[in-house]
């Protein structure tokens, strides 16, 4: 424990305190910075898998974030809303412990951080957000096909609750206010979509309200986790739904479009637009996507419906080129993805992805104009 902070992590937050030491040259401290490498980061959620006889690789991501976000945000948090101090929390200030299965146990700083001055919640939390949540988010989810906004559901349902907390513990002061203002913005104050905007809801029911998440964590992928108390799904999803117990998956999209929707069926003579055979993609020896056979024709809008931790976003990253498949083939137009050139390829299929890179200032239609890249370059002209 950090010595100055030590009376506040009394009674109800005396099991948080030990969390948080300053640097003392031990052996086994990890650079938080270092997580940012993927290889780095799968092999972490490797050795965290081994808790669970039946390991989903999503839900695997899931649970080892909340473990990272809770030991590192229920403490830091506290002290910023109630101290009015800020640690020094960027990726580069901060190094981690783990314990033998990969589990965060203490984080370490070089200081014990110093007042904060700041008028709005984007000074009090840019750079615990910005500049240590936000990119590590980004190396989970690349290690492990988990959606950004999973992730980011987690760090919401624990920041609204300190931040309640904080409220009971220590009344409404200026950090409460401003974590309420952080949870209440859709936007930070520089225009960035805010990833934390009302991550919990509160509903009704038996005359009391209860607290639901709006995004299930995916937990239930493993089979020996059941929902949660939070959870807003009502029930677990059926088995032969799920990704990774799907064994064998083969769609033509046109079958699963109602009649009227439908136009003449695609001819052995028509190119279709995609065209997958057998294709398969694993993460960690586990299988999110198996023996996926299916033509997407062409002039048609195509709809993509499955339940969380179905697989959409990681089959949508495979036609990106996103994501290499693990077997199988995938055609565009009648060719192969590895024989289309980076810039041809990007002529033809755009991709906007659910979480975006961090881009401050950027306007929708500067977003938009992106798309244009293939065609200018870095230095031509939007057109």
């Amino acid at each position: 424990m950090i010595a100055e902070y030590s009376q506040l992590f009394s009674g109800s937050l005396a099991a948080t305190g030990d969390r948080l030491c300053l640097q003392d040259g031990r052996d086994g401290i990890i650079a938080c910075q270092l997580l940012l490498d993927d290889r780095r980061m799968a092999e972490i959620l490797k050795i965290f898998a081994g808790n669970y006889a039946e390991p989903d690789p999503r839900a695997v991501a899931s649970q080892w974030s909340k473990q990272y976000f809770s030991h590192l945000l229920m403490p830091t948090l506290a002290i910023n809303l109630v101290l009015d101090r800020a640690l020094p929390l960027r990726l580069d200030q901060v190094g981690v412990a783990l314990m033998d299965d990969a589990r965060p146990s203490t984080f370490f700083f070089d200081d014990a951080g110093s007042a904060i001055e700041a008028a709005d919640f984007s000074g009090r939390f840019g750079d615990l957000f910005n500049g240590h949540v936000a990119p590590l988010i980004t190396s989970i989810s690349n290690a492990s096909m988990l959606p950004q906004k999973v992730l980011w559901a987690n760090v919401g349902n624990i920041v609204e609750n300190v931040v309640g907390h904080c409220a009971r513990l220590a009344g409404e002061t200026p950090g409460v206010r401003h974590g309420r203002d952080l949870l209440a913005s859709r936007l930070w104050h520089d225009g960035r979509r805010n990833p934390l905007f009302e991550p919990i809801r509160y509903e009704r029911a038996d005359g009391q309200h209860v607290r639901k998440r709006k995004v299930c964590c995916l937990r239930y992928l493993i089979p020996s986790l059941k929902l949660c108390g939070t959870c807003p799904l009502e029930e677990v999803p059926p088995k032969n739904r799920g990704g990774t117990n799907r064994k064998h998956n083969s769609y033509d999209l046109g079958k699963l479009m109602p009649r009227h929707a439908l136009k003449p069926a695609i001819s052995d003579a028509t190119i279709a637009l995609f065209e997958l055979e057998n294709v398969s993609f694993a993460v960690s020896d586990s299988a999110l996507v198996q023996s996926l056979a299916m033509k997407v024709p062409t002039g048609r809008f195509v709809g993509l419906i499955g339940h969380k931790g179905s697989g959409k976003s990681a089959f949508l990253k495979l036609l990106a080129r996103h994501q290499p498949a693990s077997g199988g083939s995938i055609r565009f137009e009648g060719k192969n993805l590895s024989e289309w050139t980076d810039r041809q390829y990007a002529r033809k299929v755009a991709y906007l992805p659910q979480q975006i890179p961090v881009t401050a200032g950027m306007r929708d239609r500067e977003l938009v104009r992106l798309g244009r890249y293939p065609w200018h370059g870095a230095l031509g002209r939007f057109s």
